[in-house]
């Protein structure tokens, strides 16, 4: 018997299930990881998928409010430049078609 042609978008929408696991999944094991070290202050950032920033953090008081900010950004630039992790930023369809100056 052959098989049910599939739906696209219902195709569409079990992929980008699965990478969301996928990124959850490996956002709480990196929170693991980083829980073994003696941590006094923490940010944890993350973008959905509307580009919306979901943001919690707690300075512990060992960082001043007004340098914290300043302290995570120099210490995300550091750790991606160190990295050597190549970008794997893709362009919606949208964004492709764009022309400069539109």
């Amino acid at each position: 018997m052959a098989k049910r042609p599939v739906k696209l978008s219902l195709h569409k929408n079990t992929i980008e299930r699965r990478n969301q696991r996928a990124k959850r999944d490996e956002m709480v094991s990196s929170a693991r990881e980083i829980g073994t070290q003696d941590v006094v202050a923490y940010a944890i950032v993350a973008i959905t998928s509307n580009g919306n920033a979901v943001c919690r953090w707690d300075t512990g008081g060992a960082v001043p409010l007004c340098a914290f900010d300043g302290m995570i950004c120099r210490a995300l630039e550091q750790d991606i430049e160190t990295s050597g992790v190549e970008d794997d930023w893709r362009p919606s369809l949208t964004e492709r078609l764009r022309t400069p100056g539109s």
